[in-house]
C-alpha cells in the first residue's frame, strides 16, 4: 500500500494513488461507449456480451461458468480509440491498377456502429460509421452456430472498380493481461492462446493460466463454415500503451489478428524479413458490387486441454498430429496423423521436395526428409482436400541427428564456455546463455534468470550440453562437464545439504 503523508489534500492523495496503481489521470476517453451498456448474446454453449455501441465483444463465458475469456475485468482500461477487440476489423485495399494500399481499421478513430435488423442473428451492425470513407460497405453479424458463437462480416465493393483486398485481419483479444495483479488473481482470471497458422485447418487454442489438471474448459476459435476463413497470418498489432494495462510489456506482451489476407503487409513492412511469412501471402479480387464472407466460430472443449482436437474437429476443421513433432533430422523421418471429414487428394513441399509422404499401415503417413544436404530450415508441407480445403503444416529440417549433437557440443564447450576467472557471480567455468545475433556469451542481463545459472533460461545450455553426452559422449567435453560439475554446481549452485545458494 502506498504512503501517504497525513493532511495531505484529498485530491493530492486520489492523484497519487491511481499513479502508484498505474492509473494516471490523463487517459484518453471512453469511446466504446461504455456508460451505454452492454448487449447479451448467449448461446447454448456460451454467455457473451458485446458494447452496445461499438458492438465488440466484451466477455465470453462457458454458459453457466464464472470464467471469463476476456478481460472483461480491465474493459474500463481498455475503451479507448486503437485498442482492439473481438469484433474490430482492419484491412487494405487498392484499385486495380493502382500501387498503393488503403487502410482501415475500426478501432482507430471509434464512433457508434449503426445498429441493423438482425434477422436470424444474434445482432447485427453496419461499420461504416467507425471506418474511413471507402468504396467498401462491412456488416457485422453475431451468430449462433450449432450452440457456438459465431462471428461474420460481409464486404461489398459499392464502387464502379474492381478492388484489390490485400489484408483482412480479425484483432483476437484474450485475457493475457498480468498487470496489476497478484499471481493467485492472474492464475485465476487470465488465459493464455496458441495460434496453428494452417490456412483452412487454422485455429487459436485458448486456455485458462491454470486449467486444472486439465478439466477446466477451454475455447478454441476456427474459421467459419459456409465461409473462406484462412488463417494466413499472424500479425502483431500495435495499440497505444497506458500505465494501467502496460501493453507491450513483459506483463502484458500484447494482442494479434487472425488475417485472411496477408499480401499488402508482405510487399511493405514484412518485404525485408529474413525468412517470409508460414505461409504465402495472398489477396483476392472484389468486382463492382460483389460481396464476400468471412467469419470465424467460438467453440468450448469441454475436456479441457485434452479435448482441443474433438472441438476443432467437431467445426469440420482438419487436424493434424506430428510425432515426435514438427523438428525433424534428415535421418530420422516422422508421423503424421491427420483428420478430416473429405478425403486428401495431394500432399506437397516447399521447397520442392524437401519432403515425401507415403501413407502407412497404422492410419497415418510417414513424412520424410531429403537427405540432401541443402535440405535444411523451414519446409511447408501442403496438404489439398476433395472439398477445396487447404492446410499448411510447418516444419525445419536439421542435419541429421548425429552432425546435429556433435555440433552443438562443439559450440556450448566452446563458444558458449565461460573461463573469466575474475567473474564475481562465480559461474567460472560453466556453459552459458550465448546471443547468437551480439556473438557473445551473456554475462549480464536485466533478466537475471537468463545470464545466470538457474531457472530455465540460465540452465537449459548446460543441461543440454550434459544429455548431449549421454547420447554421444566425447572425452574433452565430458573432462569440461566434470569441471564445472565440480567447481560451480557444488558449492556455487547446489551446496552439500543440498539447499540453493542465494
Amino acid at each position: 500500500m502506498p504512503f501517504f503523508a497525513p493532511g495531505w489534500p484529498a485530491a493530492v492523495v486520489s492523484v497519487l494513488a491511481a499513479s502508484a496503481l498505474g492509473q494516471g489521470t490523463n487517459f484518453p476517453p471512453d469511446t466504446l461507449g461504455l456508460e451505454n451498456g452492454l448487449i447479451e448474446i448467449d448461446t447454448p454453449n456460451l454467455s457473451a456480451r458485446i458494447v452496445r455501441d461499438a458492438q465488440v465483444l466484451a466477455s465470453l463465458r462457458v454458459a453457466g461458468e464464472s470464467f471469463d475469456f476476456l478481460p472483461f475485468d480491465y474493459l474500463d482500461r481498455r475503451n479507448r480509440d486503437g485498442q482492439y477487440h473481438w469484433g474490430d476489423i482492419t484491412y487494405r485495399y487498392r484499385e486495380e491498377g493502382s500501387t498503393a494500399w488503403i487502410d482501415g481499421d475500426s478501432a482507430k478513430k471509434r464512433q457508434p456502429v449503426e445498429s441493423l435488423s438482425p434477422g436470424d442473428a444474434l445482432a447485427a451492425s453496419g461499420l461504416g460509421p467507425t471506418l474511413p470513407s471507402s468504396p467498401l460497405n462491412i456488416t457485422r453479424e453475431w451468430l449462433e452456430v450449432d450452440g457456438d458463437l459465431g462471428l461474420r462480416f460481409t464486404i461489398v465493393n459499392t464502387g464502379d472498380a474492381t478492388l484489390e483486398l490485400g489484408s483482412l485481419g480479425f484483432p483476437a483479444e484474450f485475457n493475457s493481461i498480468f498487470t496489476h495483479r497478484e499471481p493467485l488473481e492472474m492464475q485465476k482470471s487470465c488465459s493464455l492462446s496458441d495460434p496453428y497458422i494452417g490456412l483452412d485447418a487454422g485455429q487459436i487454442r485458448v486456455t485458462p493460466v491454470n486449467p486444472v489438471r486439465g478439466s477446466r474448459a477451454a475455447l478454441v476459435v476456427t474459421p467459419l463454415g459456409g465461409t473462406s476463413t484462412p488463417l494466413e497470418a499472424y500479425r502483431n498489432l500495435v495499440e497505444p500503451s497506458f500505465q494501467d494495462t502496460g501493453y507491450g510489456s513483459q506483463t502484458f506482451e500484447g494482442l494479434y489478428e487472425w488475417q485472411v489476407l496477408s499480401r499488402a503487409w508482405a510487399e511493405k513492412e514484412w518485404a525485408a524479413a529474413e525468412q517470409g511469412p508460414w505461409n504465402n501471402p495472398s489477396s483476392r479480387a472484389l468486382e463492382s458490387g460483389e460481396a464476400l464472407q468471412f467469419g470465424v466460430r467460438f467453440t468450448v472443449a469441454t475436456g479441457g486441454v485434452r479435448g482441443f482436437d474433438d472441438a476443432v474437429r467437431k467445426t469440420g476443421t482438419p487436424t493434424a498430429l506430428g510425432i515426435p513433432g514438427y523438428l525433424l533430422a534428415r535421418d530420422l523421418p516422422g508421423q503424421l496423423f491427420i483428420n478430416a471429414s473429405s478425403a486428401i487428394s495431394s500432399f506437397s513441399s516447399e521447397p520442392a521436395g524437401a519432403l515425401s509422404v507415403a501413407e502407412n499401415n497404422n492410419g497415418g503417413c510417414t513424412v520424410t526428409p531429403s537427405s540432401a544436404e541443402s535440405t535444411w530450415g523451414r519446409v511447408r508441407l501442403t496438404v489439398k482436400y476433395a472439398d477445396g480445403k487447404v492446410q499448411t503444416i510447418h516444419d525445419f529440417i536439421t542435419k541429421p541427428t548425429s552432425e546435429a549433437l556433435a555440433d552443438m557440443g562443439r559450440f556450448l564447450f566452446n563458444d558458449a564456455w565461460f573461463t573469466d576467472e575474475s567473474d564475481p557471480f562465480n559461474r567460472t567455468p560453466s556453459v552459458m546463455t550465448y546471443d547468437y545475433e551480439a556473438g557473445a556469451i551473456v554475462e549480464q542481463d536485466s533478466r537475471a534468470w537468463v545470464a545466470g545459472l538457474s531457472d530455465e533460461g540460465g540452465t537449459g545450455a548446460y543441461v543440454a550440453a550434459a544429455m548431449k553426452q549421454v547420447l554421444q559422449p566425447d572425452a574433452e567435453e565430458v573432462a569440461k562437464l566434470d569441471e564445472f560439475v565440480n567447481k560451480v554446481v557444488w558449492g556455487q549452485i547446489q551446496l552439500e545439504d543440498y539447499s540453493l545458494e542465494h
